[in-house]
């Protein structure tokens, strides 16, 4: 399953659909890993593209788009809080690595356009 938001437009789309944001909470609740950043890299990989990630940042540094005021932001902290073992984790450890892995998106591109 890859929902990969990969446009402002797709992005707009997902916010106005109140029903298939609850479904996808309960879908990226299933990405569980051994740990916190490993769980989160699972769902930031199934929910966009890279080339959509390189334009945001979490708080918008840079001249970037703010991503921590997104909807699916905050589908993503509700789907990591909907996991029993996650359940009352700090935003802050939450944060980090949706953090490390938007960081990442640009680099990611790079390496895939070099093989």
């Amino acid at each position: 399953m890859k929902i990969l938001i990969n446009s402002q437009k797709k992005l707009n789309w997902f916010i106005h659909l109140p029903h298939f944001v609850s479904a996808l909470i309960k879908i990226l609740s299933r990405f569980i890993s051994n740990n916190l950043s490993e769980t989160i890299r699972k769902m930031m990989q199934k929910l966009f593209s890279d080339s959509f990630l390189m334009n945001y940042s979490f708080i918008g540094f840079k001249g970037k788009n703010n991503f921590s005021t997104l909807q699916c932001c905050s589908v993503i902290f509700e789907a990591v809080r909907s996991i029993k073992k996650y359940s009352d984790t700090p935003n802050m450890d939450i944060e980090k690595p949706i953090k490390n892995w938007m960081a990442q998106a640009t680099q990611r591109i790079k390496m895939k356009n070099n093989k």
